[in-house]
């Protein structure tokens, strides 16, 4: 095909299946790691009042190794995060534009994975130990080790033989003007800038564009580029990061474990009777999956199939219902444990707990808007509602009991002082786990 699609199908790519294999098992084994360490600290803490020392440095580090595995994969799948404005071209079009995106992709991540090898080369110089025993440089290879392969598998992903023989050639010219102009030069920072601008419509991915930025920027003042992967090191290596591969892990054993049907019963049988009860109903199951999967297109994806269908056979306009499962996926990041509230508040250097509250009431606020307009067009269509039915809400709630029970893990585990977030989100996925395997 014109445009490869899904997971990299290429006879190079296919000769390196180990390292695919190696790649799932190294990122199972971590997540298994990040979400098993604090569990045991928490557990080793109450019953001894000790702990594993150095845990918590494990487990900052282990996020940065999920992190760049997850890039590696994403690279191998082709799920980089992008516009999607190029597929509007027309078919001829999209074949250059993949050569020179995917070129100037793999010429952004060789850089990048050049700048980590200096990094890393650094800290050779004069290592540090994490938990007293293990070289901080052995976790920072992983850096240079991701960029190195990502940047292969955008050469791979130009085309065939001769289409990556053009994308070689593009990057052997672009190295050859960046050897032989000045680093200060104005010229080199605004064509480079303009370049990677141009190249974001059509299809480059957003992390390379802006890490194609910096290169730029950093290499036209004369900082050494090294320092890119130095800031990644520190704001991905903090104490809260790890939660969000915890929380999202849970959000997909939700998503996957048929938490969604369990949870659409509940709230149908809970809050259907009522004058608009099924927008009711789904605006709180969205608003509480979102919360846990941290991103308002899971929830899309896992409950627009099964609320859909219901709100539009019960007399709900197809556009309102189409509008509702939208809007109400985004009201659950205001929640904890919301992932896009922690990211923000570690970028923000704010305490997550007070976001947390701060985010509350807007939240509600919110939630309350869309149940009244729910009403409101439940009201105008005549909307059925059926009878409330006292067994079927108390099966409900029974058959949703692990689901109802995690959001006072959080809670309760945060705001009472009981554990850390990090341990919080640990906690969730091994509930979540158990419940699953119940």
């Amino acid at each position: 095909p014109d445009q490869p699609v899904g997971e990299l199908d290429h006879p190079i790519e296919r000769g390196f299946g180990a390292l695919a294999r190696v790649e799932r098992v190294v990122a199972a084994g971590a997540l298994l790691l990040a979400a098993l360490l604090p569990v045991v600290e928490l557990l080793l803490r109450g019953l001894f009042d000790g702990g594993i020392p150095g845990s918590t440095g494990y487990v900052q580090n282990l996020a940065l190794w999920i992190a760049f595995l997850g890039a590696m994969a994403a690279s191998r799948e082709g799920a980089h995060l992008a516009l999607a404005t190029g597929e509007m071209l027309p078919p001829a079009w999209q074949r250059h534009t993949r050569v020179s995106t995917n070129a100037l992709s793999a010429g952004v991540a060789a850089a990048l994975a050049w700048a980590s090898l200096d990094f890393v080369r650094s800290e050779l110089e004069s290592p540090g130990m994490i938990g007293g025993w293990l070289p901080q440089w052995a976790v920072e290879a992983i850096l240079p080790v991701a960029f190195a392969v990502i940047a292969f598998r955008f050469f791979l992903r130009a085309g065939e033989r001769r289409e990556r023989g053009t994308a070689l050639l593009g990057l052997l010219l672009l190295g050859v003007a960046l050897w032989i102009a000045p680093a200060d030069a104005a010229w080199l920072r605004w064509s480079g800038i303009a370049l990677l601008i141009l190249a974001l419509p059509f299809g480059a991915p957003i992390f390379v564009v802006l890490g194609g930025l910096a290169l730029v920027l950093f290499y036209a003042d004369g900082v050494p580029v090294a320092a890119i992967p130095v800031e990644t090191y520190r704001s991905v290596v903090s104490p809260s990061i790890p939660t969000l591969p915890l929380f999202t892990l849970t959000g997909f054993l939700l998503a996957e474990g048929g938490s969604s049907d369990r949870l659409v019963r509940l709230f149908n049988a809970l809050f259907g009777w009522l004058p608009g009860g099924l927008a009711i109903a789904a605006t709180l199951v969205c608003a509480f999956f979102t919360s846990f999967t941290g991103a308002s297109g899971v929830t899309i994806l896992a409950l627009g199939g099964l609320l859909m269908p219901v709100l539009v056979r019960s007399g709900y306009r197809e556009g309102f219902s189409l509008g509702l499962i939208t809007a109400t996926g985004s009201i659950g990041l205001l929640f904890p444990p919301s992932l896009p509230v922690i990211l923000y508040a570690v970028v923000a250097h704010v305490p997550i707990p007070d976001l947390f509250r701060a985010a509350a009431l807007p939240g509600l606020l919110l939630v309350a808007a869309v149940v009244l307009l729910g009403m409101r067009e439940a009201a105008a269509a005549h909307a059925e509602r059926p009878a409330f039915r006292a067994p079927e809400a108390l099966a409900a709630l029974w058959e949703c009991k692990w689901e109802l029970l995690l959001p006072f893990i959080v809670l309760g585990g945060i705001f009472g002082g009981f554990c850390t977030l990090v341990e919080a989100a640990a906690l969730t996925y091994f509930h979540k786990h158990v419940s699953e395997l119940n």
